[in-house]
């Protein structure tokens, strides 16, 4: 049966064996090595995710052809605008100014 020396003490020769604290210690090594395995599988797995991740392109907005299209064709529609006469708008906050002759006519 296999025995851990717990306390050994020449001068009073008394030595203190346990095969409980035997069996405890080969325990907590099989549990210290499952985790190292475990600790090695995760950081391989997050390695290979990340490589995949770093070698997929990523597809940004200006690389959609639709999205592009639509901004092709909202450009041409911008420009046809810019080309046509317009009118000048009035606005309301702007009072249309009277003739002077027309306020005199009005004060006689």
């Amino acid at each position: 049966m296999p025995v851990k020396i717990i306390e050994f003490n020449r001068n009073d020769k008394k030595i203190l064996v346990s095969h409980l604290r035997y069996w405890e210690d080969a325990q907590k090594e099989e549990k210290d090595q499952l985790e190292k395995q475990k600790q090695v599988e995760t950081e391989e797995a997050r390695k290979t995710a990340k490589n995949i991740n770093t070698k997929n392109e990523k597809s940004t907005l200006g690389d959609l052809e639709v999205l592009s299209s639509l901004r092709d064709k909202m450009e041409l529609e911008a420009r046809s605008k810019s080309t046509l006469p317009s009118m000048p708008e009035k606005t309301e906050s702007e009072p249309e100014k009277e003739s002077p002759e027309s306020s005199e006519d009005i004060a006689e």
